[in-house]
């Protein structure tokens, strides 16, 4: 069985996670990268209203063309941090670019203040497309807590997705 991981990660949080659940499961990985001719989010306290402005406003900023086609994948483990409530753009451009029709996909989210109604919002699109999400779970920003603790969970949920996967087909 094949997984893929699809992840945005602006600070590295939810790369660090990502790339912690594909070794844990054999999975590979496919960052979601902004177009480097795109207008790029700045950092520091300025991510906070030009990322939060873009998700707010439900934006799909370009991106780099995908390494990898989910379409060779059994599943699918989109992740992405919660920007104002939301799905970072990155991540709702790639969202819109994979076909989901008999996908399994297992969601995961980052958030420092609240889930938000990301997961959910996500979750309806893919099954509104045919898809099937076999997983969604919500962790908190590895700075704000436990991230050994946090790591071990989200290697748990992962394999739990895969083993959901792997035992329908």
């Amino acid at each position: 069985m094949r997984t893929l991981f699809v992840f945005h990660s602006h600070e590295g949080n939810c790369r660090a996670l990502a790339v912690a659940m594909a070794a844990a499961v054999r999975g590979e990985i496919q960052e979601v990268l902004r177009d480097p001719g795109a207008k790029p989010v700045p950092g520091g306290g300025a991510k906070y209203l030009v990322g939060g402005w873009e998700a707010l406003l439900k934006k799909e900023p370009a991106i780099s063309p995908l390494e990898r086609d989910p379409a060779a994948y059994d599943l699918i483990v989109l992740g992405w941090p919660v920007w104002f409530g939301r799905v970072a753009p990155p991540i709702r451009t790639a969202l819109r670019q994979i076909a989901w029709s008999g996908k399994s996909a297992a969601l995961f989210n980052m958030h420092r203040g609240g889930p938000g109604g990301s997961l959910r919002e996500t979750a309806a699109y893919v099954t509104g497309r045919g898809g099937r999400v076999v997983g969604a779970e919500s962790f908190v920003d590895l700075r704000r807590g436990d991230a050994e603790k946090t790591k071990t969970g989200a290697v748990k949920w992962a394999a739990d997705c895969v083993a959901r996967v792997a035992a329908e087909s």
